[in-house]
């Protein structure tokens, strides 16, 4: 069970949007299964779909650029922030992942053939080689439990006494909105950074209006 202090609310998505004109899909898919069978597919649309361009110093995928840096330089920007400031600062890092992350969900989405895993489970199990941590899904009913080990965003930071982990909870419910075709929102109930043992977040349907 995780530390009470662990609950991260400046870190937690407020809004989610359906995907448009689909039917929402019930949270029925068993995301472990998915998972699992979702590795050797993701290597092909992770790994491997990485275009290294030494001479022109770009990494790509399609459209998309990616850049290296080292974790601790990119969470230095946070940790240097006076702590009223953090969580507009870690909302907004957030937003952006879901929103350009959720581009490239998207795209994958749109490649996959019948009988391939939805893209959560494909995005879980990329995490790693993109250096995000090891990712573990589960269901509970209704709601989608997420545990990140060794995420790269908590170690970063180091000692914060909340949840630090807001682009893991942006890429996950940009990827989840899109997997059932409904809006979902993402919770980081435990971070590494805040004394738990592994960082955890959990997935629920944004409630009806």
């Amino acid at each position: 069970m995780c530390e009470p202090h662990c609950d991260a609310a400046s870190c937690a998505i407020k809004t989610g949007s359906a995907v448009s004109g689909k039917r929402p899909r019930p949270l029925a898919l068993s995301c472990r299964k998915a998972l699992q069978d979702g590795k050797d597919i993701a290597v092909d649309l992770f790994k491997d779909r990485l275009a290294w361009d030494s001479d022109a110093g770009t990494i790509t995928d399609g459209p998309a650029r990616y850049v290296l840096i080292r974790a601790d330089a990119l969470m230095g920007l946070f940790h240097g922030l006076a702590p009223a400031d953090r969580p507009a600062a870690f909302a907004a890092f957030q937003y952006a992942v879901a929103r350009f992350g959720g581009r490239s969900a998207r795209r994958y989405h749109q490649s996959r053939h019948a009988g391939d895993p939805d893209v959560l489970a494909l995005v879980a199990a990329g995490a790693p080689q993109l250096g995000w941590g090891s990712w573990s899904v589960d269901r509970s009913g209704e709601a989608i439990a997420i545990t990140v080990e060794n995420s790269p965003f908590a170690a970063g930071f180091g000692d914060a006494g909340h949840g630090v982990c807001a682009p893991v909870a942006g890429m996950l419910q940009a990827a989840a909105s899109i997997a059932f075709g409904r809006g979902m929102v993402a919770h980081e109930r435990c971070c590494a950074a805040a004394g738990a043992k592994a960082c955890r977040f959990e997935l629920v349907p944004v409630p009806a209006t």
